[in-house]
C-alpha cells in the first residue's frame, strides 16, 4: 500500500486549517487522555507530529509508537518534541504499518487520525487485521475519521475532487470515501463512545474488543478534570 505525505508534509496544517478550521485539531484531541493513561501506545500515521506533542506534554512513564510512511512527516514529528522535556520513552519508525514487524506484541492504546479513509476496502481489511492482532480484550482504539455528508450531486463532485486532489498530492490509494465501519464491526470491534465535530462530518470513536464488558481503568488518576473523567467513561 504504497503512499507518502513528504510533498504535503510542509504544508499540510495550513491546507487542513483552511478546509476545516481547528474541526479536525478537536476532533485528535478526542485522543488524548487514553493515550496519557496507557502504558503502551501505538499512534499509526500520525503525521508531522502535533497530536504527539500534545499527548508527550502530559504523559509521564510509558511509551509512545510512532508509525508513519512519510519519512518528512516523522522527520517533522522529531522537531516538534524536540524541545519537550520528555517524561515518556518514544519511538519513531519510518515504515509501512502493515509491512512493520514490531518489538511490542501488544498495545493498550491505539490511535488512527484520518488513517483508514485514504484506503480502499481491501487494504482496510488487511490493515484492521493487524490493529486487532496487535489487540487484546483490553485494547482501547481511537479511530478519527471523516464521514462525508453527501445530500446532492454536488456533494458527490466535491467528494471526488477531493480525493482526487489528495491522489494528486499524496499518492493516496482510495478515490473515493470508502466506509470502513462494516470491515471493523466484522473484527469485533466495539464502539463504546463516539463524538461529532464539523457539523458531522468528522467523528471520533472509542472502541473497545467486545470479550471484555468493561475497560477498568483506575478513577484516581492525576491530572485535570478531562483525564478524570475519561478514567470512569467506562467503569
Amino acid at each position: 500500500m504504497p503512499r507518502t505525505y513528504d510533498f504535503v508534509a510542509p504544508f499540510y496544517p495550513l491546507l487542513e486549517k483552511a478546509a476545516f478550521g481547528d474541526g479536525l485539531t478537536e476532533a485528535r484531541q478526542a485522543s488524548l487522555c487514553p493515550v496519557v493513561l496507557a502504558e503502551r501506545a501505538l499512534l499509526i500515521g500520525e503525521g508531522n507530529g502535533r497530536f504527539l506533542a500534545a499527548c508527550v506534554e502530559e504523559k509521564i512513564g510509558g511509551s509512545i509508537t510512532v508509525v508513519d510512511s512519510s519519512e518528512r512527516m516523522l522527520s517533522l514529528a522529531r522537531s516538534r518534541i524536540r524541545e519537550s522535556a520528555l517524561q515518556t520513552n518514544v519511538e519513531l519508525i519510518h515504515a509501512d504499518f502493515c509491512e512493520w514487524s514490531p518489538s511490542e506484541p501488544h498495545f493498550d492504546v491505539i490511535v488512527t487520525h484520518f488513517f483508514l479513509d485514504l484506503f480502499r476496502p481491501e487494504s482496510q481489511r488487511r490493515l484492521i487485521e493487524k490493529i486487532t492482532a496487535l489487540s487484546t480484550v483490553n485494547t482501547i482504539w481511537m479511530n478519527v475519521d471523516y464521514r462525508p455528508v453527501i445530500h446532492s450531486r454536488l456533494h458527490r463532485v466535491i467528494e471526488w475532487l477531493q480525493y482526487r486532489f489528495d491522489r494528486l498530492l499524496s499518492g493516496i490509494e482510495a478515490d473515493r470515501h470508502y466506509d470502513s465501519a462494516p470491515i471493523i464491526k466484522k473484527f469485533g470491534w466495539e464502539i463504546r463512545e463516539e463524538r461529532s465535530f464539523c457539523n458531522g462530518t468528522i467523528y471520533s470513536q472509542l472502541m473497545t474488543a467486545p470479550l471484555e464488558s468493561a475497560v477498568r481503568i483506575p478513577t484516581d488518576v492525576p491530572g485535570d478534570g478531562a483525564i478524570r473523567q475519561f478514567a470512569q467513561v467506562l467503569t
